[in-house]
């Protein structure tokens, strides 16, 4: 449990590139229980892009500056099933929702500069 949510995060980002595709929900949890490092790790990925998100939509974080170092798309894409199905399991739709904000952005704002 050494780390900062930063770290954890970029060791969760390592790992859910490891599979083929984006895993749901119950296929992380069957490589990794819910009480190992590799799943804090994840859970630390979906932390730190919500609590970003969260910071560029009330505008505490410049936009255009997070995304330029970010690739928040690509992290949402790795990550979508497993909030999906953690949002159904809780009941709770907006879990995470300032995550998929920032990666929905990020598309707005690629799409806008694009020729």
């Amino acid at each position: 449990m050494n780390g900062t949510v930063a770290e954890q995060a970029l060791v969760g980002m390592e790992l859910l590139w490891t599979y083929e595709a984006a895993p749901s929900y119950e296929a992380f949890i069957a490589d990794h229980s819910k009480e190992s490092d590799e799943h804090r790790d994840m859970i630390s990925v979906l932390t730190l892009f919500e609590r970003i998100g969260t910071f560029v939509k009330h505008q505490v974080l410049n936009e255009v500056l997070v995304l330029d170092m970010l690739w928040a798309i690509g992290a949402w894409v790795r990550c979508e099933n497993i909030v999906r199905d953690l949002r159904a399991q809780r009941g709770n739709e907006k879990l995470f929702e300032n995550f998929e904000w920032l990666a929905g952005r990020e598309a707005e704002l690629s799409k806008a500069l694009s020729p």
